[in-house]
Order: C-alpha cells, then structure tokens, then sequence
C-alpha cells in the first residue's frame, strides 16, 4: 500500500471510486469534479499499483472571532471494496493530517455520514443544525410584504452581502466570496432547485431562499434574511407553493429564528441535529488565536483588571504529534497569554476539573474516564493527583459500590504510603479520613482527625471530623450527597 498526494494523471480512478461510493448522478458529479476538485488537495492509497481509496481536502474560509481561518473540509471519505479492511483510512487521515499540518492550518472540519468513524480520529461534533418539518397550511397566516425575483449570477455580490448581514454576530461561520456562489448556483441547478432574492418596498434586498421541490415537497436548503419582515415575506413566499407541496422541511442554524417566527411551532417538528464535526490541527496556533481574541478583540485585560490566574491543560493527540504538550494558559500582569511546555499528564488541572464537575452533573463514566490514567501515577507530589484519586473512587462508587470498596482499600495503603513520604502533609491527612468514611469506619475517622486537630486549625479537618460524627449516629445510611458536598468545599478552597 502506497499512501500520497495525487496528480493529475489519478483523476478518472479517483472519479471511479467517487461514482462507485456515492451514487450522485452524472450531472451532480461533474458540478463536483468541474467546480471543486483539485488533485493537489486530494490524498490517495494505492494497491498494486492502483488508485482504490480517495479523501479530499477541499479549501475554505471561516471566520473564527474575529480572524478567517483557512481549511480543510475532509469530504469524499471512500474505499473500492477490494481494499476495505486494510487500514487505508488510518493511513490516509495520518497523511491528511500532515498536509494541513504543513499548510500552516489550525482546525480542520467535515460532515459524517457516521460520527464513529471519524471520532476516533480525534473530530468531534461541532455544529448542530435545525431541522423544521413543517405543513405547509401553518405558513397561511404569513402575508408578503417583499417583491421577489429570480436570483442570477449578476446578484452574487447582493446574495453575498445579505449572507454576511445575516451571519455577522456568528463565530464558526463560513466566509464565502464570488467563486462559492459561482459554484453554488450550478449545484442548484444540477440538483433541479432555485434561488429567489427578495427586496422591500425601498428595493433594499435583505433576503433570499434556496429550495426545490420534490414529490410534494418544498426543501430549503438555506435562507438568510437581514430583518424578521424579510424572514415572514419568505414563509408567505414557501406558503404560496401550498398547491404543488404539502409539507416543508426548512435547514436551519441553532439561533432557531424561523422556529421562534412560527406562529404556532406546537404543530410543527423542530428536530436538532449534529451536523458538522471539527478536530484541532495545531494547538499551538489555536492558542495564539485564543489569546489575540482575548487581547486584541475581547480586551480581556481591562475587563479583569489585576487578575493574576493560569491554568493548565495535558493535551494526547495520537494523530499529530506536534500537538502533544502542556499548555499554560495564564493572566499576569494585564496580559492574557500561553506558555507550552513538555507533556506531562499529571500536571494538567483541567483534567481534574473536568472529573470534579463531571461528579457534579453526575456524569460519573465521563469522571472515570478523564480520571482513569491516575492509577498508572506512582508516588506523585502533585496534591491534584492526591484529589483526583479519591475523585477517582467516588465516580468508581457512583457506578459500582462493590467495585469502589476494593479501589478504596488499595487507595488507603497508597495514602498510607504517601504520607509516610509526606508525614506533615495535611492533604494527605485529611483524605486518608475521607477514605475511612467511604470504608464507613467512622470511629478509626473520628479518632484520627481528633488527633490532627491537635496539630493544627485547618478547618477542613474539622469538617470531615463532624462528617464522620454525623455518618456514625446513622451508620446504615451513608450521605453521599453530604460526602461530596464537604469534599467541594475541601477542592475549591
């Protein structure tokens, strides 16, 4: 197997894979390979000699705060059936990821057909979309108050200023210019649908909608108006189709205007779906981006004033390696800023914040799963791996009581062993008491507590000193809300 970049000579054997995988239509596809397709953007696997598996890298724009950010929109995913099953994807992806590495990109973004196989590639989902199922007779109250036309080439610039009129407050949206329009015109046609634009009574335009009719439905594909009045005008528009359709399937963005504009959204289906998913190319440069946004675009300084906080994230990633390292997101002296330095999993605080308030929305598998790796930690100094243990085991009990009794008992020979290496170290002290309140030997807790406080005025010690007192005077009821709720406390201060 032979994994590259294409050339032009691969083009019929790429379009081979295309018709074979997806089916569209000859006059859809040649829209495709007419309008988008570029070789240098597409990486290919060989066998034997032959072209059998394809992924495209088309380019776009998005606009990220306040900054366009070029991408690579992963599509066209697809593989002959003589070489599935042979890791060809894996292979692809790790020379896509290079690619856009390399072309100096920070995200990345496609649309699934199925979430799983691209999540373990490390995408996510991003973007979800409204989908309004509609009958048509609910749009009847709606009247027109626009004049509607046609939409032709020579309307690109107006349909291109109502899109950014109505996106401007947005982040993550994409920036279109000529060419996109240029393109999306005859993929409406290939797909027998229409482009109509609207303008008031001024002949100011501040709408339009793309849609097609099929088997007595009216499908929008996307609308975007600048004002409500707009947006009513084109419901009024959809509804005097009420002839040739009967129901309406509308795309929406989550902002739901069109769901808010119903007159009686109860007799309609509003359906959320994931639409997109995203996946971080370089770290480093989001962060940067983080930072300018914050500095530069939010005026983060002046808004916080003289605080002074930092926080820091372990980032894995399996597929790009430059991105495996600490990062140190700080606020010093004014400045929002980041540092990065080398990985190291057990200093990364956002791990245990992500357990602690996954405890907190009851989320315990997600807990486990983000927490799990302080198992393998041997003799840390860190008190974050101190907590994370006892975090650890309170999310292992939430799932499995018999399961955590266990985990707890080996956690107290490490607690033990931990404080002989740290014989002054309260932390240690104070959660060897809460291992005992787990394993309810509530009189070895209150004994040992009564002897720290002899020690020390750590409040914390009394608190868990009267934990245990409160949970021996009901010794068949074990508190877990209470346990958790002194635990908080202990975290946060």
């Amino acid at each position: 197997m032979n994994v590259r970049i294409a050339t032009d000579k691969d083009y019929d054997q790429i379009r081979k894979i295309w018709t074979y995988c997806f089916n569209e239509g000859e006059e859809v596809e040649n829209c495709y390979f007419d309008n988008k397709y570029r070789a240098k953007n597409t990486v290919v696997a060989e066998l034997e000699g032959d072209v059998v598996a394809s992924i495209h890298l088309n380019q776009h724009t998005i606009k990220l705060g306040t900054k366009e950010e070029n991408v690579s929109y992963v599509v066209g995913v697809s593989t002959l059936p003589e070489a599935r099953g042979k890791g060809m994807m894996k292979s692809m992806m790790n020379l896509s990821f290079e690619e856009m590495y390399n072309r100096g990109q920070n995200v990345s973004i496609l649309m699934p057909i199925d979430f799983r196989l691209y999540r373990r590639f490390g995408f996510e989902n991003c973007y979800d979309m409204i989908e309004h199922r509609i009958n048509i007779e609910d749009l009847s109250a709606f009247r027109i108050e626009r004049d509607f036309k046609r939409a032709k080439e020579s309307d690109i610039d107006t349909l291109i200023d109502i899109y950014n009129k109505s996106n401007k407050r947005l982040n993550g949206y994409t920036v279109r210019g000529k060419q996109r329009y240029e393109n999306m015109f005859k993929e409406v046609a290939a797909d027998g649908g229409h482009i109509y634009i609207c303008s008031d009574d001024k002949g100011v335009y501040d709408g339009y909608v793309i849609y097609a009719i099929n088997e007595g439905k009216f499908f929008v594909r996307e609308v975007y108006f600048s004002n409500t009045r707009a947006l009513k005008s084109i419901l009024a528009f959809i509804y005097n189709h009420n002839t040739q359709c009967e129901k309406v399937v509308i795309m929406e963005d989550v902002r739901n205007t069109i769901g808010n504009t119903l007159k009686n959204p109860k007799t309609s289906e509003s359906l959320l779906n994931p639409f997109m998913m995203g996946r971080v190319i370089n770290m480093n440069g989001c962060f940067k981006n983080i930072a300018r946004y914050f500095e530069i675009d939010y005026n983060y300084s002046e808004k916080l004033e003289n605080v002074d906080e930092n926080v820091v994230i372990a980032i894995k990633d399996d597929y790009i390696n430059q991105n495996t390292s600490n990062y140190c997101l700080k606020f010093k002296d004014n400045v929002y800023n980041f540092e990065e330095l080398e990985y190291n999993e057990e200093n990364s605080e956002i791990v245990y914040l992500i357990g602690m308030y996954s405890i907190k929305l009851k989320n315990y598998s997600m807990a486990e799963r983000f927490l799990g790796f302080l198992n393998e930690v041997e003799n840390s100094d860190s008190e974050f791996v101190w907590f994370g243990l006892y975090i650890l085991g309170y999310a292992i009990k939430a799932q499995d009581k018999e399961r955590s009794i266990e985990y707890f008992k080996k956690l107290d020979e490490k607690y033990k062993l931990l404080s002989i290496s740290n014989p002054y170290e309260i932390r240690i002290m104070i959660l060897r008491i809460m291992i005992m309140i787990e394993l309810q030997q509530y009189d070895e807790a209150i004994t040992y507590s009564e002897g720290i406080m002899k020690i020390t005025t750590v409040d914390e010690v009394k608190e868990v000193n009267i934990l245990a007192k409160e949970l021996k005077n009901k010794r068949d009821i074990v508190e877990d809300e209470k346990i958790i709720e002194v635990v908080n406390s202990i975290l946060e201060r």
